[in-house]
C-alpha cells in the first residue's frame, strides 16, 4: 500500500483519488441515513497534498450539499506529520473543517515530533495511536507506560483515543485497562465490502 500511495503522490493522482474516496463515503453515508441504519462514522484519510489543496473546502461543501448528509457522520484522518508540517496553517484548516461539522482525527500519533507541545492547540476530535507502540506491548513494559501517558493526556483534553493495529487479545486487554476508547485491527476484523459489513452487523444484532 505504501508503494501505491507514494506513486500516487509523486504523480499528483492522489488528489483526484482522494476526492473519489470522499464521494464514495458520502454516497454510503447517504444510503445508511436514508435507511435509518445504525452505523459508526466513516473515516477517510487525507493525504498531505489533499490537505493543502485549495479546492478541499469547495469540494467538501459541494459533497455535503449534493448528498445532504449529516457532516458529523464523516471523519477526516490527517497524519500527525501532515498536521505538524505548517502548524499555524494546519490549525486554520482544521478549524474550517470542523466549522463544516466534520470530525477530525490525527492518524499515526506518536510518529512525529513535538506532539505533546502542539496537541493542546490542534482543533481535533480523535487521536489514533500508531501501531508501532503495540508491536512490543507487554504488561509492565515501557510501551505500556508510554501508552498510559498518551491515553490519559488525550482523555484529559476531551479527545477520543483509538489504538491502531490491534492483533492480539493481550494488546486489547492492556489497552482496555488503560482506558483506550476504541480499538482497530485484525483482532477485531479485516477489511470487507459493504455487503459483508451489513450482513455481519445483522448477524451480530440478531
Amino acid at each position: 500500500p505504501q508503494m501505491f500511495i507514494d506513486g500516487a503522490e509523486k504523480t499528483g493522482l492522489i488528489i483526484p483519488m482522494g476526492y473519489w474516496a470522499l464521494e464514495q463515503a458520502c454516497q454510503q453515508i447517504q444510503k445508511w441515513e436514508r435507511n435509518n441504519s445504525a452505523f459508526y462514522p466513516i473515516a477517510v484519510n487525507l493525504s498531505a497534498l489533499q490537505f493543502e489543496n485549495k479546492k478541499l473546502f469547495s469540494v467538501l461543501e459541494q459533497l455535503l450539499e449534493q448528498y445532504q448528509i449529516q457532516p458529523h457522520h464523516l471523519i477526516l484522518e490527517i497524519t500527525e506529520s501532515t498536521a505538524m508540517h505548517h502548524i499555524d496553517s494546519s490549525i486554520r484548516t482544521l478549524e474550517r473543517l470542523r466549522k463544516l461539522g466534520i470530525r477530525i482525527a490525527i492518524d499515526d500519533f506518536g510518529t512525529g515530533y513535538s506532539s505533546f507541545l502542539y496537541l493542546k492547540d490542534l482543533p481535533v476530535d480523535e487521536l489514533k495511536i500508531d501501531r508501532g507502540f503495540l508491536i512490543d506491548l507487554q504488561p509492565h513494559s515501557k510501551e505500556e507506560a508510554i501508552l498510559e501517558s498518551i491515553i490519559h493526556l488525550a482523555a484529559k483534553l476531551g479527545l477520543t483515543v483509538t489504538a491502531e493495529g490491534v492483533e492480539t487479545q493481550q494488546q486489547a486487554d492492556i489497552l482496555t485497562s488503560l482506558g483506550c476508547h476504541q480499538l482497530q485491527g485484525y483482532l477485531l476484523g479485516t477489511p470487507v465490502n459493504v455487503e459483508s459489513l451489513v450482513l455481519h452487523r445483522q448477524q451480530h444484532f440478531a
